[in-house]
């Protein structure tokens, strides 16, 4: 076995990976991909139904959206059902609504 080790058997790229801070890079950036297609599902699922209801300007709302995937409970919170996701979508939309109002 030690003579596997020193012939090279042992693979480097994981340890060279883990030393340069690339498999931490890889795993935020496979986080951010989960969050942004979550983030697109929502959207077209349940973006018409909500904004009937919620007014907000159509250049806005992409906006809004990003707003919404920001929240560290976004994922957990609109995985689980449209329901959840719609009241989730509700809180972030008084928030944003005040930060809209708080900036102008």
């Amino acid at each position: 076995m030690l003579l596997g080790v020193l012939a090279g058997g042992l693979p480097l790229n994981p340890i060279l990976n883990g030393i340069s801070g690339r498999t931490k890079e890889l795993k935020k950036r496979v986080a951010l991909e989960e969050n942004t297609a979550l983030m697109n599902v929502v959207k077209n699922k349940l973006s018409e139904a909500f904004f009937k209801e919620n007014e907000l300007d159509e250049e806005l709302r992409a906006e809004f959206f990003f707003f919404c995937s920001e929240d560290e409970t976004f994922e957990a919170r609109c995985a689980s059902s449209d329901l959840e996701a719609l009241k989730f979508m509700k809180e972030k939309y008084i928030k944003y609504k005040e930060n809209l109002a708080e900036k102008e």
